[in-house]
């Protein structure tokens, strides 16, 4: 037998022998060493049953009731006593500003449905070629007696031609007193716009502006 041939049968004998040993371990560790303790299945507790659960709970407690009953509380109390216009002070000098409505279209606007340019990019329009502001906006502070007087005789010489507008105190206490809307300037809209920082003060259309009067009580 050559040498090349004795050789093939020394080296395919190692290449089985290789592949058993790398096996060996596998099928070793394949052996069942018995149940060591109670198997259970792996659950997950479904999210709204548990909080379904604590809120029967709450509620036989009475707990949720409670809750309830101090949103409701707090609820109407925020009605009643919104929360002040922050940066609102008390006219000392009696000034008046004007705000100018007018706007500049800066592209043009186009029907979705012909496609055809409705308004060209750079019209100028005003509100008021259209349009005429008939009430008067008169915003003070509720907390304050003398604004309180004063827009009192506010009313009397404007009647239901005048809006009133609280930066501060209770809307429904003097709107009961004076059975009347009065309302709560609370997302500071009109006040930015009108850039009102003293009070009391009153909007109305003057020609094609609206001047606002920063007034002392």
């Amino acid at each position: 037998m050559s040498l090349k041939n004795r050789w093939s049968e020394v080296r395919y004998p190692c290449s089985k022998l290789l592949v058993l040993l790398l096996l060996a371990p596998a099928c070793a560790f394949a052996t069942y060493l018995g149940q060591i303790s109670t198997i259970y299945p792996i659950q997950e507790e479904d999210a709204i049953e548990v909080m379904q659960a604590h809120l029967r709970k709450m509620e036989k407690t009475g707990e949720l009731a409670r809750i309830q009953k101090e949103q409701q509380k707090r609820a109407v109390e925020t009605f009643n006593n919104p929360h002040p216009v922050e940066g609102i002070t008390r006219t000392s000098e009696p000034a008046s500003h004007w705000y100018d409505p007018t706007v500049t279209v800066v592209e043009d606007i186009i029907d979705p449905t012909s496609g055809r340019v409705v308004v060209p990019k750079g019209t100028v329009s005003n509100p008021f070629d259209y349009i005429t502001l008939t009430s008067h906006y008169f915003f003070f502070d509720g907390r304050d007696k003398d604004q309180v007087n004063f827009a009192a005789k506010v009313i009397k010489k404007y009647g239901d031609g005048v809006k009133l507008i609280l930066v501060g105190g209770s809307p429904t206490k003097l709107g009961a007193k004076w059975k009347r809307p009065v309302y709560a300037s609370q997302d500071r809209h009109m006040i930015d716009k009108f850039q009102i920082e003293h009070v009391p003060a009153i909007a109305y259309q003057e020609g094609k502006r609206i001047r606002i009067d920063e007034l002392v009580p």
